[in-house]
């Protein structure tokens, strides 16, 4: 007998069980039957992240510099969605989520002129739900951060990036400067593989997660736009680092969600989240534009659900 029914539902003993008579050897026969029964499945649910063997939420948001005055917007859909981590790119400190998560940040992101880039401004943060257990090392300290959490079915390496966008000439420029996409070009040559191989060797057979503005699509077929190169050699270049790594992109046939940002056509998104655990069971995502000014950012959100 399983007072418990299917998938841990109780249902009611039956009454004999209960009678005045012979109660300590009913109460035996209770408990044996307890005891033999095979563990209540874990309930696996978004909206406890603190149930045993939750499903794994991991979002990515370009906040377009965080301003404070739109910070408490942007706060309060973070907390509605939920993630147990976060990759904010073009942030800052003042967009805080230290209530429930806790935060590692690629260094201080340079101004170069840039009147929106102020102290507490990074490229990259990464909030966590789940401990630190330690940094890593990345091959761009400024556009990318890195980092083991000790997650609940165990260590999980998260790594958070900003790839260049087409007229980028980078955080220490030089000349001559560099052509079109040729910032990005270098990145995806010099610096993607360092970051992928010390993923890769950095924890031995721990699950990894890589996200954050890739300004590159990863659908296929190539959605041709400007100002994103009339060729497929740069997706094509980072789709294989990926799948070469074991990485699936989750994000890649995602569109852009309504409303788009002025002259914006309707694309693929370029913010992505990367891991090597499997499908994603559930995907969402949320424009940056809500007919206020200044706008949240001229870039989704978009976060995925996995099974850990």
């Amino acid at each position: 007998m399983n007072p418990f029914g299917h998938h841990g539902h109780i249902r009611p003993f039956p009454l004999s069980l209960l009678r005045p008579d012979g109660c300590a050897d009913k109460l035996t026969e209770v408990l044996g039957v307890l005891r033999s029964l095979p563990p209540t499945p874990a309930r696996r649910s978004a909206d406890h992240p603190n149930d045993v063997g939750h499903l794994m939420r991991i979002g990515t948001w370009n906040v377009e510099y965080a301003n404070r005055t739109r910070n408490p917007d942007r706060l309060a859909i973070l907390t509605a969605r939920n993630a147990d981590i976060w990759v904010l790119t073009e942030t800052h400190c003042d967009l805080d989520l230290s209530e429930t998560h806790g935060s590692i940040c690629s260094e201080q992101r340079p101004s170069l002129g840039n009147d929106k880039v102020n102290d507490g401004s990074t490229w990259v943060t990464i909030w966590s739900r789940f401990p630190l257990v330690r940094k890593i090392a990345v091959p761009d300290t400024r556009r990318m951060v890195a980092a083991i959490f000790d997650a609940p079915d165990g260590p999980m390496v998260v790594a958070g990036v900003v790839l260049p966008w087409h007229d980028d000439v980078g955080d220490e420029p030089a000349e001559p400067r560099p052509s079109q996409w040729g910032e990005h070009r270098r990145v995806l040559r010099d610096q993607m593989p360092v970051l992928l191989r010390t993923l890769r060797e950095e924890l031995s057979g721990s699950r990894r997660v890589i996200a954050g503005d890739f300004n590159s699509h990863q659908a296929i077929p190539y959605p041709l736009s400007q100002p994103y190169p009339h060729d497929e050699s740069l997706r094509r270049h980072l789709a294989a680092l990926l799948s070469n790594d074991s990485f699936t992109c989750h994000t890649a046939n995602e569109m852009y969600p309504l409303p788009l940002p002025p002259r914006l056509v309707p694309l693929t998104l370029v913010d992505h989240v990367c891991t090597d655990f499997g499908p994603a069971e559930r995907l969402e995502t949320w424009s940056g534009i809500d007919g206020k000014s200044p706008r949240l950012s001229d870039h989704p959100g978009v976060v995925i659900t996995l099974a850990e």
